[in-house]
């Protein structure tokens, strides 16, 4: 049970699929967490419900300092300033927001140098050095993302579409990827796959959380399957080397964050492309609860960051769930 009068700070990691906010103490021990659907405005208004929701959710919490990575965070500037007037009129505390890359970055390598890839419902580098940065890919599912789990997912309904049409042929895929989309008992696949995708009411989300099947359907030996996160791979490792070019300073350390990377086939595709990775200190929303924490003027150490990742794993969140989605 949280103590009211102890001090915590408070950490937000929003996504496109999903949003973690979490509250810790002075050592390290999380003592509120609650998960909620996407928040990304590029997905569309209805962010800002869910948003507030949270917000709300945590208002008895009474932090000393918030961070809040949030997708889309400097790249338009109208919805900017909607976030952040929605994390600041949330808090009587500082509240800063950031990209919600760069919680993922902090999580990963914390002040290091290096380069983190971001392999979530989007994709992105960035490569950082003290205070310079630099950020590769990010432009959203319209024109980019490549190597995400939208991209995963979009990349396997499209390759689906190809082989019912008989440009692939590819017979188990297209009975797996028709399971998975639970449409393996219509008469008609070609018009049933039609009319699932384009009756989908939050599409990004939907579509890129299909990723987990597909690499479950890689990891059966579905050479198709492999095919799609091997081009995920390339896609991702050229965003790292593009950013390192870009950053030297950066080195060679590379990281990665998101729920594309919960796939062993990926984690193995981009370390024979760029080395062995640094595993993360920690997860994109301990990277915020950190950041909160220098925000507070706290003392971290590596103690602190192994017990705030401990207690992270160990602490079950609470769900808001307010879309019929599959929020992962």
């Amino acid at each position: 049970m949280l103590n009211r009068d102890e001090e915590v700070v408070l950490g937000i990691d929003g996504g496109g699929t999903k949003s973690l906010l979490a509250a810790a103490t002075r050592q390290g021990a999380v003592t509120a967490l609650l998960r909620g659907p996407g928040v990304n405005p590029f997905d569309g208004t209805d962010w800002r419900e869910a948003l507030g929701e949270i917000l709300a959710r945590a208002s008895g919490l009474r932090p000393v300092a918030v961070a809040a990575g949030l997708p889309g965070y400097g790249e338009h500037a109208a919805l900017n300033a909607k976030q952040e007037a929605a994390i600041a009129q949330a808090f009587a505390c500082p509240a800063r927001v950031h990209n919600d890359v760069q919680m993922a970055y902090d999580g990963a390598l914390g002040d290091r140098p290096g380069t983190l890839v971001l392999s979530g419902t989007g994709s992105m580098a960035w490569a950082q050095d003290g205070a310079q940065i630099v950020r590769v890919g990010g432009w959203g599912h319209g024109f980019g993302d490549e190597g995400s789990a939208y991209w995963i997912g979009h990349r396997a309904v499209t390759l689906l579409g190809h082989a019912l049409d008989g440009r692939l042929d590819a017979p188990d895929f297209v009975r797996a990827m028709l399971n998975l989309i639970g449409i393996a008992e219509r008469r008609d696949p070609d018009k049933a796959l039609t009319e699932w995708f384009y009756a989908l009411p939050h599409p990004r989300p939907t579509i890129a959380a299909l990723a987990q099947g597909i690499d479950a359907i890689a990891v059966s030996g579905d050479a198709t399957a492999r095919r799609i996160f091997d081009e995920a791979a390339d896609e991702l490792a050229t965003l790292v080397r593009t950013a390192r070019k870009r950053c030297p300073q950066a080195g060679d350390v590379w990281s990665y964050a998101g729920g594309s990377f919960a796939s062993l086939a990926l984690r193995t595709a981009m370390a024979a492309r760029l080395g062995p990775p640094l595993t993360p200190a920690l997860p994109p929303i301990g990277g915020a609860v950190w950041r909160a924490a220098k925000m507070a003027g706290w003392p971290i150490d590596a103690a602190w960051i192994a017990n705030l990742a401990s207690s992270l794993a160990a602490f079950k969140p609470a769900s808001i769930n307010l879309h019929a989605v599959d929020e992962r």
